[in-house]
């Protein structure tokens, strides 16, 4: 069956360019969790205009919150996922509505995206060690970037500079440094998500990941 057989309702949206762009289009949205209709022309300036936004919103590919930030919706998830895409990193579900610090990861992470290597990126929350009863670190990312069979880690923390400043940037860096030593963030997490990401589970000698601060200090932890 043809695709615009099997999509009726997003024939209109393919005038000008192609359903192979535009599933392109909405897993790039679905990665960022967050987008303005700013960010969607950047993704595609042909599908992020305000008229197919809208059709896109009243076919119930997308819902707009607060008139302003757009997420996609299970409908999306399950198009994206008959398409072969790789779902399981998404959130099966985002609450609540946004505040402009996640517009602003959204915006980091698009900038990201424009790297010829990259992959993936995923938001991913650590547990306390040793006992892993409550939360203890939640990066604001985890962008994957890949090249042929190698592939980086990197962590992302979008911060502005406040009160006590050093300290927090201690402290943050003491949690990473904490995740790094503990061998489940090798033996466990990196094994769950890698799966997910469909890549392979490196040795521990080779497992490594580095901490990147944008409008602040940075670091690399092995």
């Amino acid at each position: 069956m043809k695709l615009s057989e099997r999509y009726p309702d997003l024939n209109l949206l393919t005038a000008g360019s192609s359903f192979n762009q535009l599933f392109n289009f909405l897993y790039t949205a679905s990665l960022l969790r967050y987008t303005t209709k700013e960010h969607l022309n950047q993704i595609n300036h042909k599908l992020g205009t305000p008229k197919k936004l809208q059709i896109l919103a009243e076919s119930g590919y997308l819902t707009c919150k607060n008139s302003k930030v757009f997420v996609i919706t299970d409908k999306t998830r399950r198009l994206l996922e008959e398409q072969g895409y790789t779902c399981k990193i998404l959130a099966k579900k985002i609450t609540g509505e946004t505040a402009e610090h996640e517009l602003l990861i959204a915006s980091v992470i698009l900038d990201m995206m424009k790297d010829d290597n990259f992959y993936s990126v995923f938001y991913p929350t650590f547990m306390e060690p040793p006992n892993y009863d409550r939360d203890f670190l939640k990066p604001d990312a985890c962008v994957i970037f890949k090249k042929e069979r190698q592939y980086k880690i990197s962590f992302l923390e979008v911060e502005n500079e406040k009160p006590g400043w050093e300290s927090y940037l201690q402290a943050k860096r003491e949690k990473y440094e904490t995740i790094g030593r503990d061998y489940n963030t090798y033996g466990k997490w990196w094994k769950f998500w890698s799966e997910k990401l469909n890549l392979s589970h490196c040795t521990e000698n080779e497992f490594c990941f580095n901490v990147v601060y944008v409008e602040g200090d940075g670091w690399k932890i092995n």
